[in-house]
């Protein structure tokens, strides 16, 4: 509760009730007990980019195409429809069993309704200077 994360968690689910794109993690459903909420989404089982680039070292000019190009879209999508992301990393990038990636994890999205934002958020290690 320190962490707000219990309203990441609400803002999560509503946000992931807003959105339907193919490179973007499908929500099924939220649950809860008396001690925990859980959050119910789709399978992605071809783990992280970022297991994935440790294990590969560097991209190829055409994978760095391919991998940026799903990104924009999912920014784009998310734009058209008034949502930042402001999490984008790695390890919120799952790769699919088809190779394309999904974008998940937005306990940091938020709607922009007033043309900016002033919350700082997002992982130190890739927060822009």
């Amino acid at each position: 509760m320190k962490a707000q994360q219990i309203d990441h968690v609400y803002n999560e689910n509503f946000v992931h009730s807003q959105i339907n794109h193919p490179f973007i993690v499908n929500f099924e459903g939220l649950a809860q007990d008396t001690r925990y909420l859980y959050l119910v989404l789709e399978l992605i089982n071809g783990g992280e980019l970022f297991t994935y680039l440790r294990n590969v070292e560097s991209f190829t000019t055409d994978q760095a195409r391919f991998y940026g190009s799903i990104v924009t879209s999912c920014f784009e999508y998310l734009h058209s429809k008034n949502i930042i992301f402001r999490d984008l990393k790695p390890e919120n990038l799952l790769i699919g069993n088809d190779g394309y990636l999904k974008l998940t994890d937005f306990g940091f999205a938020k709607f922009l309704t007033e043309g900016r934002t002033f919350t700082i958020c997002g992982t130190p290690e890739y927060i822009a200077p």
